[in-house]
């Protein structure tokens, strides 16, 4: 008797790969959109982690800094206190020079003495400046030393808002708005700072304030 072998059917019919390619359709579609929200939402709390830090980094500067104000004159009797702040004050001009040509215009400026032992008081002068980055605008703190020469340069901010430009605002002990340029010099100082980071949707504002501890 003769045997027939089996037929043998490797493969997929038409309807079976259209079948399978309905049904991944129907699992990759939600699943890529969880996917993309996914990374949409890490992108933000990424760009809303650095907008803190960059808050957290600038308030320990900046409070250290209003905290030293003080520049007096060690010539007169009771070392009476003198100009202390600048605002919006050129890199070469002012009471307190910081930087050289290409230094930005100083957002604001601090200047205090510095003890040295053995000889007279040193002036230290600290200059808030906005300067671009590629995409960015970054706050900078210059140091700068008696001779308005930058010894150190640190980003306390990375994500400035573009559209907004940081205010500051001087304030007496009673808490109310006076010249940044009077003496003695305010009792405290402000800044508020607009932060968006590319991905943030919102922007994250941010105020600092400083207490001179100097009397």
């Amino acid at each position: 008797m003769r045997v027939r072998p089996c037929r043998r059917d490797d493969g997929f019919t038409l309807v079976e790969l259209l079948v399978v390619i309905v049904v991944l359709g129907v699992i990759i579609a939600p699943l890529t959109a969880v996917v993309v929200s996914y990374f949409r939402h890490t992108d933000r709390t990424t760009d809303r982690m650095a907008e803190s830090h960059d808050a957290q980094i600038a308030a320990v500067w900046f409070t250290r800094d209003v905290q030293n104000v003080g520049v007096r004159d060690w010539g007169a009797a009771g070392l009476p206190m003198q100009q202390s702040i600048e605002i919006n004050a050129p890199s070469l001009g002012g009471r307190f020079p910081c930087g050289g040509d290409a230094t930005p215009e100083a957002l604001v400026r601090f200047a205090w003495n510095e003890p040295v032992i053995g000889g007279p008081a040193s002036l230290r002068v600290v200059s808030y400046v906005i300067v671009p980055a590629g995409e960015e605008r970054h706050l900078r703190r210059l140091t700068c030393d008696d001779s308005g020469t930058v010894t150190s340069e640190l980003v306390v901010a990375h994500h400035l808002d573009p559209g907004t430009n940081p205010v500051v605002t001087c304030r007496d002990a009673a808490g109310d708005s006076v010249p940044c340029s009077v003496v003695p010099p305010p009792a405290a100082v402000e800044l508020v700072l607009v932060l968006r980071a590319p991905a943030s949707t919102a922007p994250y504002t941010v105020t600092l304030i400083g207490q001179r501890r100097q009397t």
